[in-house]
C-alpha cells in the first residue's frame, strides 16, 4: 500500500479547515488565554553565589480557546484529577515560529487563574492543541 501525498495533504487541510470552522461556531464560549512561555534557562543566568537561576519575565502571548471540564468517566484521580481541565486552542492561532510549540514549561492565565500545563497533545493534522491544565503554577 502506498501513500498518496497529495491526498494526505488534502485531508490534513480539510481537518484544519474543519477545526477553524468549529471554533468560529463556538465563539461565544471562547475565553481569552494568556500563554506565559518560560524558555529553557541558559547557563549564563546561573548565579553561583545563590545557586539559583536569574529571574526573568516570561514571553506572553494572548490567544482564545475553550476551557472544558473533563468528563467524569475520564477522571482517575491519578493522571487526571477532578479539578483538572482541558484547554483547546487552534494551533494556527499560536505563534509557533516565534515562540515554539506550547510545552509543559509554559503556564496559562485564564482570568485570574494561573494554570500549570500537565500534558500537551496535538492532533495528527496539527490543527488543535489539547492541553491538560491544573490550578497552581508549580
Amino acid at each position: 500500500m502506498s501513500i498518496n501525498l497529495p491526498e494526505v495533504q488534502g485531508l490534513v487541510q480539510t481537518v484544519q479547515t474543519s477545526v477553524a470552522s468549529a471554533f468560529e461556531l463556538l465563539v461565544d464560549f471562547q475565553q481569552s488565554i494568556t500563554i506565559e512561555r518560560y524558555q529553557q534557562a541558559e547557563s549564563k543566568n546561573y548565579n553561583p553565589a545563590t545557586g539559583a537561576l536569574a529571574q526573568y519575565a516570561p514571553a506572553r502571548e494572548v490567544v482564545v480557546g475553550l476551557v472544558l471540564d473533563y468528563e467524569a468517566s475520564k477522571v482517575d484521580e491519578e493522571i487526571i484529577l477532578r479539578t483538572d481541565q482541558q484547554v483547546l486552542i487552534e494551533r494556527s492561532k499560536v505563534n509557533v515560529s516565534g515562540n515554539g510549540e506550547i510545552s509543559t514549561r509554559d503556564r496559562l492565565r485564564v482570568g485570574t487563574s494561573l494554570l500549570k500545563i500537565v500534558d500537551v497533545s496535538v492532533d495528527p493534522a496539527g490543527a488543535l492543541y489539547t492541553l491538560q491544565v491544573r490550578e497552581g503554577s508549580g
